[in-house]
């Protein structure tokens, strides 16, 4: 079993070591494929971030998706496989069309876009609502009206305005019981209506005709109230039927009182007139007789007889401007003046509507704020009859915007966690290089040139994997202890890596979730703070007993050996039968990466391979550490998304890369963002775009902070100009 002990160490000099101290013939190795793509959701039809995406086949393996759905498993052996996503309800839905796998072939990368990608979201079953609206107590058209559905939960669920001839159209409205709610500068009504799928509900209050009263007609108003109520309760939905005494029926004018319990009827010849009110729900059926309609004036009516001892007032409301401090609708106190003498008081709710309910016929000032910020007048207030005092169109304040300039540099207060692979294969030369450095002192001399050059406001942490201080077999799989905590200095951290050697496997899943518990304690904290995950390899040592649809793992003269992805090419060493240190583990350690990941806390991968191996073995931790960076939420554009450091100059580039991304890109400004009507920002005169994925842009990181992401700090960092916030706001 000398092979299955040596082999870990991931470079052709640990290869050809084992193979000498044992008869061991190498298999060979294939080169593994991938699958990419992004998972949607079944009514949304975009994609859906943060959750589990499943790939089952010769192997199963479990990825995260990114903030756009977007999933990159890699590291499949050839075969057929079928993609599911894992929902948070616990459901699954399945990404690959039903009973369709797709085939993976050597060194390919298939992309599988779920079909629910591909259209606009699914709409309930709707109907039509159109209609002309006509002001009866004018008799003229109403243009430019706000038109508004409103549904069962008194959400707006679709809304439009009259045209000049005041015609209006609403389509794709859900089918059911709704209310529609016109409004224009002195109209108001209100009506239920009922749509059905595929049909239009016509809403026509210009029947009978809308034309504007002449010289020789009169009209006959009235304001009911219901007999069942308190008193002043209002009688709607009534029907009011006019009959010109003397004429036929059919030449009757019909009308509806309101939700205010008003009709009116206009545009009457001049003559006598029965009018009868009936209201099925109220019990009302009477008859105002003998009313006499005299060209140019209304005749009232106050009913039914039951409630007909009203007293006659009338009432006003609006929603009027704020023309003294250009700030929109006016709020605040309203008062009623008459001759000099305030009469009532009010107080706008807060989109600056009042109602004053019960005042007398007459001429009124309305005054608004106290003392009186401006005067509307005359308001003429008639009985029984609503007056509006409208404006719905105000001039709003110019804002006011700040510029916050910033020039990106790593002197930048923040944190960072070091997760340093210490394993075997840390203790060889970089693959084809004559340099006798290994990869292990390279990575400690570079850090203490880069963190050197940082300010000594920027605090350390630092994991090394496997644990150093466990000893024996076990030692190859141990998981990472915390060596310095967050909080360390630059010097502390170089001591504490100098006594340290490579050694064991790399248990970075596990490594990775006892960070996170640390990470988790450090992340309420408003200073920057990443984690830096350095390794040279794909991760193994898998611990899992089984996983799904794969037999348990079985024990071989002592030693454990599970069915999975093997990274070794030793006789005895395979896929059927692998020793736990060599058996891959990408599913357990992106998903343990992606839980920091949802703390809001990117990890930056740093690979270090060794270019030495096989090609078949580069490809396999290609893939792993793609995997890694993807669920770090940090990844790079293109088909290397970490870090690449496969020589000393590349390991000092990315390590600087990765500081500038961390510390250089943190923006702190000295207000608020939120609550701006604006932010944008801006690298000299070129605006950057914003970005909620993190993948390229910026986007708001907290109250008062702002990050800049991929590409966008890169330029940014590599820019003689400066970056620039602007906050635009309402004073």
């Amino acid at each position: 079993m000398l092979c299955a002990t040596r082999v870990w160490f991931w470079s052709t000099a640990a290869l050809l070591m084992a193979l000498s101290s044992c008869e061991c013939d190498p298999e060979v190795v294939r080169l593994p494929g991938a699958i990419e793509g992004q998972a949607c959701g079944e009514v949304s039809r975009v994609g859906i971030p943060n959750i589990s995406v499943e790939v089952r086949g010769p192997v199963s393996k479990t990825v995260p998706t990114d903030g756009a759905g977007r999933f990159f498993a890699g590291a499949l052996p050839e075969g057929s496989y079928t993609v599911v996503a894992l929902l948070q309800d616990g459901s699954e839905q399945e990404v690959t069309l039903p009973n369709t796998p797709v085939d993976v072939g050597p060194d390919e990368v298939i992309p599988v876009i779920d079909t629910r990608c591909d259209g606009p979201p699914d709409v309930p079953d709707t109907g039509t609502i159109d209609g002309q609206i006509c002001n009866r107590h004018t008799g003229e058209l109403v243009s430019e009206a706000t038109v508004l559905v409103i549904g069962a939960n008194n959400d707006i669920i679709a809304s439009g305005t009259t045209d000049t001839l005041g015609n209006f159209v609403l389509g794709d409205v859900p089918e059911g019981e709704h209310v529609v709610s016109i409004r224009a500068p002195n109209f108001s009504r209100s009506f239920p209506v009922t749509v059905v799928v595929g049909e239009t509900t016509t809403l026509d209050l210009s029947a009978g005709g809308c034309a504007i009263p002449t010289t020789i007609g009169g009209a006959i108003v009235g304001s009911l109230c219901d007999p069942r109520g308190a008193d002043g309760a209002k009688l709607a939905g009534a029907t009011v039927r006019v009959h010109l005494i003397g004429s036929d029926a059919a030449d009757d004018v019909l009308d509806v009182s309101d939700t205010a319990g008003e009709f009116y009827v206009g545009a009457l010849l001049p003559g006598r007139y029965d009018v009868t009110v009936t209201s099925i729900a109220a019990g009302v059926n009477e008859v105002f007789a003998d009313i006499e309609v005299v060209a140019g004036e209304e005749a009232t009516i106050v009913g039914p007889d039951a409630c007909a001892d009203r007293t006659p007032v009338g009432r006003v409301q609006g929603q009027l401007c704020d023309l003294v401090n250009l700030g929109g609708l006016f709020t605040g106190t309203v008062t009623l003046h008459q001759g000099g003498t305030e009469k009532a008081r009010t107080t706008t709710d807060a989109a600056g509507r009042f109602r004053f309910d019960i005042v007398a016929t007459g001429t009124y000032e309305l005054h608004l704020g106290e003392p009186a910020a401006r005067i509307v007048s005359p308001v003429i207030v008639n009985a029984f009859q609503t007056t509006f005092i409208e404006e719905d169109t105000c001039p709003q304040p110019a804002d006011i915007c700040e510029n916050f300039p910033h020039q990106p540099d790593v002197l930048s207060d923040g944190r960072i966690l070091l997760v340093v692979d210490r394993s075997g294969s840390m203790n060889f030369t970089f693959g084809g290089q004559t340099s006798a450095q290994t990869k292990w002192e390279a990575l400690k001399g570079v850090l203490s040139g880069v963190m050197s050059t940082l300010s000594t406001t920027v605090q350390y942490g630092l994991f090394v994997y496997p644990n150093p201080q466990s000893d024996g077999a076990a030692a190859n799989c141990s998981a990472g202890v915390q060596r310095q905590a967050m909080g360390s200095t630059s010097s502390q951290i170089n001591n504490a890596l100098g006594e340290v050697n490579p050694a064991g496997g790399t248990p970075t899943a596990t490594t990775m979730a006892e960070a996170r518990a640390i990470v988790a304690g450090l992340a309420a904290d408003d200073r920057p703070l990443a984690v830096v995950l350095a390794t040279d390899g794909a991760p193994n040592c898998n611990l899992n007993e089984t996983r799904p649809g794969v037999s348990a793992c079985s024990t071989d003269n002592g030693t454990r050996v599970c069915q999975c992805t093997c990274t070794s090419n030793a006789v005895g060493q395979s896929d059927a039968n692998c020793a736990i240190f060599n058996c891959l583990d990408d599913s357990n350690t992106s998903a343990a990466i992606a839980d920091i990941a949802a703390l809001g806390v990117q990890t930056h991968v740093i690979g270090i391979p060794d270019t030495g191996l096989p090609a078949g073995l580069q490809a396999i931790f290609q893939g792993s550490l793609n995997t890694m960076a993807v669920a770090g939420g940090a990844p790079l554009a293109g088909a290397i998304r970490y870090h690449n450091a496969d020589n000393v100059t590349a390991l000092q580039a990315s390590l600087e890369a990765v500081t500038r991304r961390i510390l250089a890109c943190q923006i702190t400004v000295p207000t608020s963002l939120d609550g701006a009507t604006s932010v944008e920002v801006r690298l000299g005169d070129q605006p950057i775009p914003q970005d909620p994925s993190h993948r390229n842009g910026w986007d708001q990181t907290g109250p008062a902070g702002v990050q800049l992401f991929g590409n966008a700090c890169d330029a940014a960092t590599a820019s003689l100009s400066t970056v620039t916030v602007r906050r635009c706001a309402r004073p």
